[in-house]
């Protein structure tokens, strides 16, 4: 079943309270699954093949990702903090920027783009992206889980040898039930959950 293209709901926002502060609210709360979703923080992602923890961003209000070098070998970064349910959607977003400043080419294809996405330890079933400007882009993948219970848990983003030879920065990682991704949502030590289009 084909899954929706766009990456952020457009919320329909009702008035809670009155006056000029009263609070916009969409009434569609996102819980990111994963810990920690600011890459590079104290209990952060597994790294591999010379990755290297990037402190210089600011990525739609994140300031640390991880710097994913060439095709030279494997190289991944991962979270496994959640463990993956049976007979589940799920949809796992992160955003990307490439070091040439276009935008990133990546599918559910193993050998092709500049990378995948991995859910429940495998490539994602579908995927796409999103443009947030000043050569960020929003990349999001889908997965649904079978009857037996993944054999591992990771959740991220990996480049194979096969891959591109061309880099980037990934960070702010969500994994939400369902098939559509919402608003980031920043987690520390625990999985959070927000309402979406509150100010």
């Amino acid at each position: 079943m084909p899954i929706n293209n766009r990456v952020v709901i457009k919320p329909v926002y009702t008035r809670a309270g009155r006056g000029p502060l009263a609070r916009i609210t969409s009434g569609r709360f996102v819980t990111n699954l994963l810990t920690n979703s600011q890459s590079g923080v104290v209990g952060g992602y597994p790294v591999n093949g010379n990755m290297t923890f990037s402190t210089n961003l600011n990525i739609n209000g994140v300031t640390t990702g991880i710097t994913v070098g060439n095709n030279s070998v494997d190289r991944f970064a991962y979270k496994n903090n959640h463990t993956y349910a049976i007979n589940t959607d799920y949809i796992f977003s992160c955003f990307v920027k490439m070091d040439d400043g276009n935008a990133p080419s990546f599918s559910a294809s193993v050998n092709t783009g500049d990378f995948n996405l991995i859910m429940a330890g495998t490539d994602a079933i579908s995927t796409g992206q999103s443009f947030y400007g000043n050569g960020v882009w929003r990349c999001w993948a889908y997965y649904r889980t079978t009857g037996t219970p993944p054999a591992l848990q990771n959740t991220g983003v990996l480049k194979r040898t096969t891959h591109s030879t061309r880099t980037f920065t990934a960070t702010g990682y969500q994994l939400e039930y369902g098939r559509q991704a919402g608003e980031y949502v920043l987690t520390g030590s625990t999985p959070v959950t927000q309402e979406e289009g509150t100010i």
